[in-house]
């Protein structure tokens, strides 16, 4: 599905095409920005044709063509309703998890405060399982063995 069969870039709005209204009338022209997002997810979600999409990802086909098969659109603030283009990125799944709220806040991703020993800890998850990488004095120092650890697998993944 082309999304500029459906949606308009009009001054930097986002507008629906066409509105179907629950009476059948038809309506030209609505801002998406005035959908609210929805209370489970976050995300604005527009319907198209019975389909429910998330207006981050109409925005970024509109600019940039179809999204690569295991790629994500992440909002690079962590706002989900700011569907600004400058605001979002195209990344892999690892990628758009390391923009959490922790991280965005100035945690290091693969690295937590263990209080029971007073260091800081550091592991990695690769294909869904977990694995402990050791506890270390520093944020940094932990830090670089998960990014040690991270690189040295990328490099053998196929």
């Amino acid at each position: 599905m082309d999304v500029k069969d459906f949606f308009e870039w009009v001054d930097g709005v986002l507008y629906h095409k066409k509105w179907v209204k629950k009476n059948g009338a038809v309506s030209q022209r609505r801002k998406v920005n005035m959908f609210k997002p929805n209370l489970n997810t976050g995300y604005v979600q527009v319907m198209v044709r019975g389909k429910r999409l998330s207006v981050h990802r109409v925005v970024w086909e509109y600019f940039n063509g179809p999204i690569p098969e295991g790629m994500q659109v992440d909002h690079k603030n962590g706002i989900k309703h700011d569907n600004r283009l400058e605001n979002l990125r195209l990344v892999t799944p690892r990628q758009n998890a390391q923009n959490t709220k922790q991280h965005r806040s100035g945690r290091l991703p693969g690295c937590s405060f263990h209080k029971g020993h007073s260091k800081w800890s550091s592991r990695v998850t690769v294909d869904g399982r977990t694995r402990h990488l050791g506890y270390y004095d520093t944020e940094q120092e932990a830090y670089e063995i998960y990014k040690k650890h991270i690189d040295g697998w990328e490099k053998t993944t196929p």
